[in-house]
């Protein structure tokens, strides 16, 4: 299945900035409360912007006042609102609130509303107050440890943080400690520009010297080990404006496969070949040191694992793509991994062949057709997963993957919610005519009591139509005899693989 960044494994930004949200927040009401004593919650001028983005809005606006008193927005006063995601943007939202020389602005992923993160970014154009935090599903706001006075490192923040909150990298803002140098060329005046070095983080601002409430920030952001790129600019009211589309390569989620040595005359030294055979082949380099010796060690062993990073394809390595790899999970760990999230991942849904332990996998779209277990504990998307077996119907799907299960590639997808693009094809194949095989009798604990297993290794519900059929097929199951079986077929059915032959006619094959 293809990730598409997706949405975009939501949002890897949230895993550090994640804070005991535990149950989705109520947002606060709108509306004033009728309570005398209590303080007047702000009216709106719209009812288009979504309840949480207003409730992210409001615990932001407790907090300051909470913490900064007189210099935070006053109650009671009236916003304006108005939805301000960039034209040609999915995934992700974000909305403007205006009182005054107060301005909101709140961004977030469009993702699980219990994992929500908002981005918020609260700034006076007449004070110069400004203040960017996150507020979690539950209503808990998080702000920076030291408030920043320095534009220039506002405009970074802003930048990092509208980065994370938009795509699918991980940018622990929190936790990164920078280094700052001017890069200004000497014979240059009347502008300045500065980059900020934080681990393989680079973040480079341009910016004319002009007085404050006139300046524009030029800012890219990229990554060394992935090649993560974006632009933008941020003007004095603090709003970020994409310059152009990220680039960068495809975010690698567990592919499972095993590292392969190259003679000491060849031009690269390894290669990762994904199972099952067939699925590709690409080159490999370590994002650190300490992953690089694990790459060399899986290459000593012969060991498969699971890798993530991020895929770059058109450079000089083996088969012209490169995997720099940020994490590995050897196959003979013993615990499951720690669950990766699924965010409309693309891909189809195929049945496995009969000596698997497994029924079905989901088949990544793309260039390398990775292949996940899937399954859901929801008994209607576990049916509906079954009737898109073999179906060839493009899927999204959302959920939570870990490795270490008796699954394909010993991954498992745990779905919670599937989209179908497109209408499902109909099976043209409606009758069985004469097929070979046999009537095989279910392991205890199945739902179902047989089914007919052709032989090609495809399986079959089978139900007889009549009494006399029935003993025919039940005494056909305990020789273990070859059988010829003609009949019709029903698809999305409750029986093996969703589908069932109800047959008219069988013999034994002599």
């Amino acid at each position: 299945m293809k990730w598409r960044y997706p949405a975009l494994c939501f949002l890897l930004f949230a895993s550090t900035l994640a804070f005991g949200a535990c149950k989705r927040f109520i947002p606060a009401p709108t509306a004033a409360p009728t309570q005398a004593a209590a303080t007047p919650t702000p009216t709106e001028s719209s009812t288009a912007v979504p309840s949480e983005a207003r409730g992210a809005r409001d615990a932001v606006l407790s907090y300051l006042r909470e913490h900064y008193s007189a210099d935070a927005p006053a109650a009671g006063l009236s916003w304006s609102e108005e939805r301000a995601t960039p034209p040609g943007l999915v995934g992700a939202e974000t909305y403007r609130y205006a009182a005054g020389d107060w301005i909101i602005t709140i961004s977030y992923p469009v993702t699980s509303p219990d994992m929500v993160l908002y981005q918020v970014v609260v700034t006076n154009a007449a004070t110069g107050f400004q203040w960017l935090g996150v507020v979690d599903a539950a209503g808990n706001v998080k702000a920076p440890e030291k408030e920043m006075t320095d534009p220039v490192l506002v405009a970074r923040d802003l930048a990092l943080t509208y980065v994370g909150a938009h795509y699918n990298v991980q940018i622990p803002l929190a936790e990164l400690t920078w280094t700052r140098t001017r890069m200004t060329p000497e014979d240059i005046v009347g502008a300045e520009t500065y980059q900020y070095r934080a681990g393989d983080w680079v973040v480079t601002i341009s910016y004319p010297v002009v007085a404050p409430m006139q300046v524009t920030y030029q800012v890219t952001v990229s990554n060394e080990t992935t090649g993560f790129q974006w632009q933008g600019e941020i003007g004095a009211n603090r709003e970020v404006k994409e310059s152009a589309e990220p680039a960068g390569g495809q975010p690698v989620v567990a592919w499972f496969g095993r590292v392969i040595g190259l003679s000491a005359e060849a031009q690269f030294d390894d290669y990762l070949s994904l199972e099952p055979k067939g699925t590709g082949e690409v080159g490999l380099r370590g994002a650190t040191p300490m992953i690089e010796s694990q790459i060399k060690e899986l290459r000593t062993l012969g060991v498969r694992a699971h890798f993530w990073g991020t895929l770059t394809c058109g450079v000089s390595d083996y088969g012209g793509c490169q995997l720099a790899v940020t994490r590995i999970r050897r196959e003979d760990e013993e615990a499951f991994s720690a669950p990766d999230t699924v965010e409309r991942w693309e891909g189809k849904i195929a049945s496995a062949p009969a000596t698997a332990e497994y029924d079905d996998y989901f088949v990544l779209a793309g260039n390398f057709p990775v292949r996940y277990g899937i399954d859901s504990k929801d008994p209607a998307l576990s049916a509906q997963l079954q009737r898109l077996r073999d179906t060839e119907t493009t899927v999204r799907v959302w959920g939570q993957l870990t490795c270490g299960a008796t699954d394909a590639n010993r991954t498992q997808i745990q779905v919670t919610a599937i989209e179908v693009l497109g209408s499902a094809p109909q099976p043209t194949l409606l009758a069985a005519e004469g097929w070979i095989g046999k009537i095989i009798l279910s392991e205890p604990g199945s739902p179902y009591d047989d089914y007919f297993e052709r032989e090609d290794g495809q399986r079959y519900g089978i139900q007889a139509q009549d009494a006399k059929l029935a003993a025919r097929l039940e005494a056909l199951r305990a020789e273990g005899a070859q059988v010829k079986v003609w009949g019709q077929i029903s698809y999305g059915v409750s029986d093996v693989e969703g589908r069932q032959i109800l047959v008219t006619e069988i013999e034994a094959v002599e």
